[in-house]
């Protein structure tokens, strides 16, 4: 039982194996169960890495019985390497029916696959499909949800099969996709082909979608944004704002001298943005608007020592608009890299399109131009899922939205055929009757028939009156098709989720560790909270 324990306290602590032949962690165990080490033998690195992989082969069956009861699992995928070595990562969700209660997501790390060489559309084909076939998913993936990036798109759009219920992916063409995500170098002439290259091997892949965030991510980064923000109008005062600040972020990052001097006067340090996650360039704008209202005085003294001109009334200005016209694309993008469901994405995208609406009914002196531009890209990129049937049922089954989220008539009419078409014919079993067998002469028992067959529902109907309810419970004569629809998630957040892990697991004091032990590793970490399942 002890080394059960130990093993788990390395696995879940993503600590390397050679931490159990430490003195210091020898001392530790023989003090807390107090005995001496003659006693107690603490193994070494060796045996527990052998019982990892046990407990690997245990928890991985585990996972497997797991998702073979589910009817839908969604996978997310992207692409990741670290100390010179590339891999493909893959995460599975999946919804799980509940006796009394709404169905419950869960969520596994399934996969952390070396790739060798290039990324290229048919290594991605390859490997995708093998892991399903591990994992005996072949028949039950609604989606695979990934980024952008061109080989992924290629692979898609190559491979997979298009589901009827699903939502239609990958129809653009793939150089406009190598153009959102041009990090992967792939020729121009492969991007090109529509087909599998000659001799290339055929795979069977899932229903593609592109992750919501990271096209929310490229509105606010993209060639739109770039450009309004490049007009006459805006383009002096947003570049001279942004030199300042950067000045200041990058001396807080370089200097400790700085950056003690900027904790003094302000109290708090500035947020650095991060060159990946367009969030965090939000954020950190978000603060110094915070600071420089609370400690204006401080702020401008702040940028006078550092041989800088204080920021302007102009400059104050742009910031706020800058910050009003982002904010709710920067609150959808929170919501989208949750663990949620394929109903939140329309309901969020209304409620951007609907803010953004008020705040173009305000005076902008600078970001004008800005806001038509966002409101354009945002039409553009989820031109298809704003007329997507999947994403509309996804989201009129959800008890958090409903309907609330529509308010054309039209369009509300259209959801409820849509709706209504994926509910079986036969009646509701919540609302069946049992007609009395003894026979009876009395009229009134004659004639209850007639009254039985007016109060048995279909299920469509048993639909209507939930949603115009306020039960924000899943009941059970929709949990079928609310899995069916919303097993599927928005965004590849949870991937990158997994490869923070795999970060921490591959630390450079663990540079050496061979791919599968790797793998091991992060799939026992990334899982550690099912073990007890």
């Amino acid at each position: 039982m002890l080394d059960k324990y130990i093993l788990e306290y390395i696995t879940d602590s993503i600590l390397p194996f050679n931490h159990v032949e430490s003195d210091a962690f020898k001392s530790f165990v023989e003090n807390l169960i107090g005995s001496s080490s003659k006693q107690v033998r603490i193994k070494g690195r060796t045996t527990y890495t052998n019982r990892m992989k046990e407990l690997f082969q245990s928890q991985k069956k585990s996972l497997i019985d797991s998702m073979e009861k589910a009817d839908y699992v969604c996978l997310t995928a992207d692409h990741w390497s670290a100390r010179g070595r590339g891999f493909l990562g893959i995460t599975a969700h999946w919804l799980s029916k509940e006796q009394d209660s709404s169905p419950t997501r869960e969520n596994a790390c399934i996969a952390l696959r070396r790739i060798t060489g290039r990324c290229t559309y048919d290594v991605l084909g390859k490997e995708i499909e093998s892991v399903m076939a591990e994992y005996g998913l072949q028949s039950k993936v609604s989606h695979c949800v990934t980024d952008s990036g061109s080989n992924f798109v290629k692979a898609f759009k190559v491979f997979a099969h298009q589901e009827a219920s699903g939502p239609s992916q990958d129809q653009g063409d793939i150089q406009s996709a190598d153009e959102e995500q041009p990090l992967v170098a792939e020729p121009v002439n492969e991007l090109l082909t529509e087909g599998p290259e000659e001799g290339t091997e055929m795979y069977d892949l899932p229903p593609h979608f592109r992750c919501a965030a990271h096209r929310l991510n490229l509105i606010a980064t993209g060639p739109a944004a770039t450009e309004a923000l490049g007009n006459p109008r805006c383009k002096t005062v947003y570049r001279s704002l942004m030199a300042k600040l950067s000045h200041m972020w990058n001396k807080q990052s370089r200097s400790t001298v700085v950056a003690d001097k900027i904790r003094d006067q302000l109290g708090r340090l500035l947020i650095t943005p991060n060159a990946t996650r367009w969030n965090s360039t939000y954020d950190a704008l978000s603060r110094v608007h915070i600071i420089f209202k609370e400690k204006k005085a401080d702020f401008q003294s702040l940028l006078t020592s550092e041989s800088l001109r204080p920021i302007t009334e102009n400059e104050e200005r742009f910031l706020g608009e800058f910050l009003r016209v982002f904010r709710p694309l920067a609150l959808a993008l929170d919501i989208l890299q949750g663990n949620t469901e394929a109903g939140y994405l329309l309901p969020t995208l209304q409620v951007v399109k609907e803010e953004w609406m008020e705040v173009g009914q305000h005076d902008l002196e600078y970001c004008t131009g800005l806001l038509g531009a966002l409101q354009a890209d945002l039409n553009r990129r989820f031109e298809d899922e704003f007329e997507s049937e999947f994403f509309q049922i996804a989201a009129a089954v959800h008890p958090v939205f409903k309907l609330s989220w529509v308010s054309d008539d039209e369009k509300k009419t259209k959801i409820r055929q849509a709706v209504k078409a994926v509910f079986p014919d036969h009646e509701g079993d919540e609302q069946e009757h049992n007609v009395s067998e003894a026979p009876t002469t009395s009229n009134q028992s004659f004639f209850q028939r007639l009254k039985d067959k007016n109060k048995k529902k279909n299920n469509f109907d048993l639909w209507a009156g939930w949603a115009d309810s306020e039960d924000e419970k899943v009941p059970p004569f929709l949990q079928n098709v609310f899995i069916q629809y919303n097993t599927t998630m928005p965004s590849s957040a949870a991937v990158e989720r997994m490869f923070s892990l795999a970060g921490r697991v591959l630390s450079p004091t663990r540079a050496l560790l061979s791919d599968a032990n790797f793998e091991m590793c992060v799939f026992l970490g990334g899982n550690r909270n099912r073990k007890d399942e």
